[in-house]
Parts: structure tokens; C-alpha cells; sequence
């Protein structure tokens, strides 16, 4: 009974899911996808295309672990989600980008060789199954990755016969091939990377049917010439998105494509996305399509096809027609014009159910009849009004109750407020007509028997309106009063908690206090080789050849280390750099070991009772690197502000409790220099002071941030603030850290009044005594 095409129904494919397929069971309206393209909703067949494009490609690495993940494939080789999760961790300790192997990189007429292909990769990682882990020397130059042991060696076995069976496939690939070739090839590829599950067999056999069809196509047509991989490729894509296998009509609300069942006979035929441009399309020829550059009479004309699909659409509404377009832009609210065959329909109903045609009020009364325009949101007032318009009446139930909720509080009136100040902002467009143009009343309220069609269309277009319009954070403070004291069992602190607290409190705070660990970004495979060393990099090249170093390897050791590794460039530039990275950590080793030389003492452990707001509190640690000349701690990169913060509070806990044979100095090494802290006479006082806000932070969130904060203190605001929110590479800026965004929510200025206080009281004490001549006093 009811039909709804669109333009792109892959597109809005999830968005139709995630609306019926979600709704709760009393308004649950059974529905179909129609005649979708068979090549991205058939999995063997979308895996089959993906293997095609990853043989014809460069073999990227997250080109080859996407079709690696592929359910058929991944079963194919034995591999679960954890082995899957393990793969990926080896692909990036080995350090593969793309290219299967050094013949493989020079077909792209680059340098042949070995280094970030998977074959290089392959071998780090068996080097890294056979050698002891963390084995110092490379073997052959190379050094091993991955440190797979024990049942984890499966994987690493699955993977290798993947690889090898991927190597094998693209050599064949590369040569041209007759379609009977061609369909033994294709069957051979089903075989050898996919097995699929039993529902979907029906789907694997369908593809093996398109592969026999094609062939024939091909055999028949006397096509006896070679084929290369890319057009059989298209050709086989095209074979399954044949559109003459169109889409079924069921017991059940159809959606589908413009041209799917477009001659059937529907009680009610919706069509949505309806924008300019978007329908008829506007997609030009390409420039080598000699039919457009040189047009014959009777060639076929889309834009003439596309009109007389919209006429069919038309005839087949029995009762009712429903067009939608989206009528506000969400840039600046400015009117959007519909299809261009809408405004052409409009013109011609408009004067057919005006009572005086050439009346402009008498059109504008018409038009109402015809044009409805929904609120932006799913929850507006005017969709659940009793006494409003009936065509914008909504369903749902739970937004109902919720409204009616609001209205009884009378503290949400100003949630109501800017709710409807969202309403007016922005408006979608619809067109309802009426197969009989005498019935008038089914003109004015045509979607009021398919009104969860209605809701249908008003999610589709509105969520993609609604991702550019959320509520204000300030509207939703996460943190709206302070929890509660913390308990007997947060008053003993080690040192090691409160480096991390002043770190970042306000993740401290979620974590500990909360239990909420915010997700990090995941490290993704990378397409392209390193041209610039960045700083994790730089740091891993640093933990792998300063123990060397310290113990007296030469240049030549260090540079035979660093070359085996996958850490830095290759190529001319890669080598400068790596001889830049050399020198400088060879500075530093030198630094390092003439100032480890002096005798190291035993470790020192420290017990200090303070009193904090009243409460008991005690703060343990255990001192190391201690020498007679006092603390040393180190840490290969420039000096940063944790760096200050961490050696501040070791420093406070040795001047409060300095052992008898250890001056109370402190002394940080960094690749740019180094700095000391001299002895601090109010150590203890100091330690209860940022212990109570070590208490504070576990209540509420801390407005103090270590970079800002450093920044405060050295330059003043304007430079705390270009710390917090980077105008440059604002993606970096400190104010972009999950943690801040999530507690400091609905605060309208994290660096106030209180984060200046904080600024000065935690690193006002450590420039006292700051000894750096890079640091101006």
C-alpha cells in the first residue's frame, strides 16, 4: 500500500534501520529496503570487490587489514576478534604502510626496497617469534617486532598464510585474462578468502550465479580478446547491481529507489529528499564520453528520463502523493528551493484548487493547503498540540510524556524557551497531494493516514539537519554540585597519585573518583611512510638506544641499531635526520653518564601525617637516584611543564624529609638543558597546602591545567590562553583534552579567577626556587 523512493537510499539506508527498526512494538510498522545495490548489501560479493581493488591497488595497510577484518575472510584464516586486535598491533610494531613486497614498490617506479612493505614486515615479526624478546642486536639488519610466544604464534601463522595467498592473487592479477580466465579466477578468489556462515550462502551463491551470467555475457558477445583486472572489475560490479533485478513489493512499507517499482500501483507513493540538485540530478558528462561531446538524435537524454520517472511516480498514487525536500539550510537559516519538478508541480496545482487564480491571498491559501513545513525537531510543541495542525501530529509517546513533564516545571521554562527558539530556526518542507483534485479534504490532510511515514521522512532529513544544531553545552553541566568528601581510605597518598592527579585533575577525578575512563583514540594503521619523525617516534628511538649508549656503544653501534629498527624516514632525508637524532642523543647519554657517575645512594622512603581541612592524611614514597649531591632525574625530550610539576613534588618530599647523606637539591636533565630546584625550607607546609587541593579535585573539578597554568605564571594570560585554546593548531591546544571537555561542561570560563589563584599557588613556590638559566626570573 505505501511507497517511499529517494534519490540515495544508500545513504538513507541506516537512517530508515535506525528509525523503524527501532520503534517500540505499539508503533513498530512492519518495512522492506527494496531493490538496494546488490554490491554493497551482499557481503561475499562487497568482499569479493574489495579483494579486486586491493590486488589493483598499492596495498595500503588499511586497505589490506579492512578486507583482512571481513567476516568471511577473517573466518577464511582462523581469526577471531582477538587475533584480529593482535594482527593490527603487529602491523603497526612492524612498521608496514603499504606495497606487498620491494618488486611490488618498484612497479610504482620508486626504489626498490624492502622497508614499511609487508614482506619486511613479515620478517620482523617471525624474527620476533624466533629471537628472545627485546633482544638488543639485530639479526641480518633487522630487528624483530611483535614478541608473538606461545598460542599467540597461531595468529602470526594465519596472517602469513593470508599474506602469502594475497602475494600469489596479485601476480595473477596483473596479467590480462580471457573471461573464461577470468570466471576461473573468480571462483578460485571465493575459494581461497572467504567461507562463509550458513546465512549466507543464499548471498555467496547468488555472486557465484552473477560470475556465470557475466561470463556468458561475455562468451556470447564473441569477446575473445584479454581483459584487464579493472574492467573486469567494473563489468562484474555492474552485472551485480543489474537494475533490472529491481526491488519487491511485500506486505509492508517499501522503500527503494527512485527507479525501483516505479510502474506499480501504490495507495500511497512518498518520495523524499526531494532537494535542488539532488533530483533531477545535475551530474555532468565526463570529458572523454564521446556521446555527450558529439550528440546523435535519439540518444537517451537522463534529465528527460528522470522527468517522465517522476510522471510515473505521479500516476502510480492511487489516493495520495507525498513529496519532501529540506526547505532551511543549517548554515543560516536562509529558504532552500525544492526539485525543479516540484516547483513545476506546484505551478500547475496551485491555480487548479485556487477558488480565484488570479487572487495572490487566493494562491497563498492554496499553497497551505499543499505545503506543510515540519519543526526541525521531533519533540517542537507544535507536533504535540491538540488544537494544532492535525498533518504535523506526531506519534510519539515518549516525547509526549516528556513535554508534558516539562510543562508541569515550571524550572524547565527555560529549556522550553530555547527549545523553541530551535524549532523556528530551521524547517523542513513537504508537499501533500491528492490523486482525486476534487477531494479536498484529502489535499489538506493527504499524510494523515501514513502520518508514521510522515515521522519517517521527518527523521531522515532531520537528523542530518540536527547533527549541525546541538544543544549548547552550557544547557547540561556534567558536574552540578560536588560529591561528597572522600572517604578514610583517599586519605593515604603516594607520591606517584599526586604527580598524576596535578597532571590532569580533571581526569584524575573522572577516573579515579568516578570509575569513567574516557576512550582513547586508537593508534590507526598509516597509509603513507613517515617523512618527519614525530615525537612517539622520537621517543621510541630514545628507549631502544640510550641503554646502549650508557653502556659506551660507539657511533657506529648506534647507527647500526637505529637503521634496523622501523622508527625513522628512509630515503636521503630520513638518513639526515636520523644522523641529527643521533647527535643529540649522544649528547645527552654523555650528560646523562658523567652525572650518574657520582655514587648512587639506597632508596629513601618517606611517611609524612598531615592535616588537611581537618582530617588525618598521610603521603608515602620512595626516593630513588639519590646521590650525595641530591636528587637526579632525567627524561629525553624538552623540558615541559609535568616536567617542573613532577620534579617540584619530589623535591618538596625530599626537603621534608632529607636523608643524612643527600643534599636537598634537585637536578632534572632534558634534551634542550636542565634545571634545579633548590632547598625549600617550607617543604611540609607546602605538601599539606597541595594536598588540600589534592582533597578538593576529588569533589569537583580543579580549574588548574598544567600548560595554561605554566604559561600564566611566565607570560601572563593572553599566553595561558593561546596554551588552552590554540589558535594554530587548535586541535592541540590543552582545552582539547577529553577530560577537561567532559568535566568543565556548562563552564562558561575555565580560566578564571580560581585558575589564576591555582596558577600561582602551585607553580608561583617552584619559581622561587627554580634554578634554570633558560627561564628569565
Amino acid at each position: 500500500d505505501i511507497l517511499v523512493v529517494t534519490p540515495d537510499l544508500d545513504a538513507a539506508a541506516p537512517l530508515i534501520d535506525a528509525l523503524f527498526g527501532t520503534a517500540p512494538k505499539e508503533r513498530y510498522i512492519p518495512y522492506a529496503l527494496c531493490g538496494r545495490r546488490r554490491s554493497g548489501v551482499n557481503l561475499p560479493a562487497r568482499t569479493l570487490l574489495a579483494l579486486l581493488a586491493l590486488a589493483d591497488s598499492r596495498c595500503s595497510a588499511s586497505a589490506l587489514f579492512d578486507v583482512l577484518q571481513q567476516p568471511l575472510v577473517a573466518r577464511r584464516f582462523g581469526l577471531d576478534d582477538a587475533a584480529l586486535a593482535q594482527v593490527h598491533a603487529w602491523l603497526l610494531d612492524a612498521g608496514f604502510h603499504w606495497a606487498l613486497d620491494a618488486r611490488h614498490l618498484a612497479s610504482f617506479k620508486l626504489p626498490s626496497r624492502p622497508r614499511h612493505t609487508l614482506d619486511d614486515a613479515l620478517q620482523r615479526l617471525f624474527l620476533g617469534y624466533a629471537l628472545p624478546a627485546q633482544a638488543g642486536e639485530p639479526f641480518a639488519g633487522l630487528l624483530g617486532a611483535g614478541d608473538a610466544e606461545g598460542s599467540r604464534a597461531a595468529a602470526l601463522g594465519a596472517f602469513w598464510h593470508f599474506a602469502s595467498s594475497l602475494q600469489r592473487l596479485h601476480q595473477r592479477l596483473q596479467r590480462p585474462q580471457s573471461p573464461v580466465q577470468w570466471a576461473a579466477t573468480l571462483f578460485g578468489m571465493l575459494d581461497d578468502f572467504m567461507q562463509p556462515a550458513d546465512d549466507e550462502l543464499d548471498d555467496h551463491r547468488e555472486v557465484q550465479d552473477a560470475i556465470r551470467q557475466l561470463t556468458q555475457h561475455m562468451r556470447g558477445g564473441g569477446l575473445a580478446s584479454a581483459l584487464p583486472l579493472p574492467v573486469l572489475r567494473a563489468a562484474l560490479q555492474q552485472q551485480l547491481d543489474d537494475p533490472a533485478r529491481g526491488g519487491v513489493a511485500g506486505g509492508s512499507v517499501s522503500f527503494a529507489s527512485m527507479s525501483s517499482l516505479r510502474n506499480l500501483p501504490f495507495a500511497v507513493v512518498c518520495a523524499i529528499g526531494l532537494n535542488d540538485g539532488a533530483f533531477p540530478t545535475t551530474q555532468r558528462p565526463l570529458e572523454f564520453d564521446l556521446m555527450a561531446l558529439h550528440p546523435r538524435r535519439g540518444d537517451r537524454q537522463r534529465r528527460s528520463d528522470e522527468r517522465g520517472l517522476m510522471l510515473d511516480l505521479l500516476l502510480a498514487a492511487r489516493h495520495s502523493l507525498y513529496l519532501s525536500h529540506t526547505g532551511r539550510s543549517v548554515r543560516d537559516n536562509s529558504v532552500l528551493p525544492p526539485s525543479v519538478l516540484v516547483a513545476e508541480l506546484l505551478e500547475l496545482l496551485l491555480p487548479a484548487i485556487a477558488s480565484d487564480p488570479q487572487s495572490s491571498a487566493s494562491l497563498a491559501r492554496a499553497r497551505q493547503r499543499l505545503v506543510i513545513e515540519h519543526p526541525l525537531q521531533p519533540f517542537a510543541m507544535a507536533c504535540f498540540e491538540v488544537d494544532g495542525d492535525v498533518r504535523l501530529r506526531s506519534h510519539d509517546r515518549e516525547l509526549a510524556e516528556a513535554l508534558r513533564g516539562s510543562l508541569d516545571d515550571p524550572a524547565d521554562t527555560t529549556a522550553e524557551a530555547a527549545d523553541a527558539a530551535g524549532v523556528q530556526a530551521s524547517r523542513r518542507h513537504h508537499t501533500g497531494a491528492s490523486a482525486d483534485p476534487g477531494a479536498d479534504d484529502h489535499a489538506r490532510h493527504s499524510h494523515v493516514d501514513s502520518g508514521d511515514i510522515d515521522d519517517s521522512d521527518g527523521a531522515d532529513e532531520g537528523l542530518a539537519e540536527g547533527e549541525h544544531t546541538p544543544l549548547p553545552d552550557l544547557l547540561q553541566p556534567f558536574f552540578r554540585s560536588p560529591l561528597p568528601a572522600p572517604d578514610a581510605a583517599w586519605r593515604q597518598v603516594t607520591l606517584t597519585q599526586l604527580v598524576e592527579f596535578f597532571r590532569n585533575p580533571c581526569r584524575y577525578l573522572l577516573r579515579r573518583r568516578l570509575g569513567i575512563e574516557l576512550p582513547r583514540e586508537a593508534d590507526e594503521l598509516q597509509d603513507d611512510e613517515p617523512f618527519l619523525p614525530n615525537a612517539g617516534r622520537r621517543a621510541a628511538l630514545a628507549r631502544r638506544l640510550l641503554p646502549p649508549l650508557l653502556q659506551g656503544a660507539d657511533d657506529a653501534a648506534a647507527l647500526r641499531l637505529a637503521r634496523a629498527g622501523t622508527e625513522m624516514p628512509t630515503g636521503a632525508i630520513g638518513e639526515m635526520q636520523l644522523q641529527r637524532e643521533l647527535q643529540s642523543l649522544s649528547r645527552f647519554a654523555q650528560r646523562l653518564g658523567e652525572a650518574q657517575r657520582e655514587p648512587c645512594l639506597p632508596p629513601h622512603g618517606v611517611m609524612l601525617d598531615l592535616a588537611v581541612e581537618g582530617e588525618g592524611w598521610s603521603l608515602q614514597l620512595a626516593l630513588a637516584d639519590l646521590r650525595p649531591s641530591g636528587l637526579l632525574r632525567w627524561r629525553y625530550g624538552d623540558s615541559r611543564a609535568g616536567d617542573y610539576l613532577e620534579a617540584w613534588l619530589l623535591h618538596l618530599a625530599l626537603c621534608a624529609d632529607p636523608p643524612a647523606r643527600a643534599a636537598p637539591h634537585t637536578r632534572w636533565l632534558s634534551a634542550d638543558g636542565e634545571f634545579g630546584l633548590a632547598y625549600c625550607a617550607d617543604a611540609t607546609a607546602q605538601l599539606q597546602a597541595l594536598l588540600g587541593l589534592y582533597r578538593r579535585g576529588l569533589c569537583a573539578p580543579l580549574h588548574f591545567y598544567p600548560r595554561a597554568a605554566w604559561q600564566f605564571v611566565q607570560q601572563g594570560r593572553s599566553a595561558a590562553l593561546a596554551a588552552w585554546a590554540s589558535a594554530l593548531q587548535p586541535a592541540f591546544g590543552e582545552g582539547e583534552d577529553p577530560a577537561y571537555r567532559l568535566a568543565l561542561r556548562g563552564v562558561e570560563e575555565p580560566l578564571d579567577e580560581g585558575f589564576e589563584a591555582l596558577a600561582q599557588a602551585v607553580f608561583g613556590p617552584l619559581r622561587e626556587h627554580l634554578q634554570d638559566a633558560r627561564i628569565k626570573p
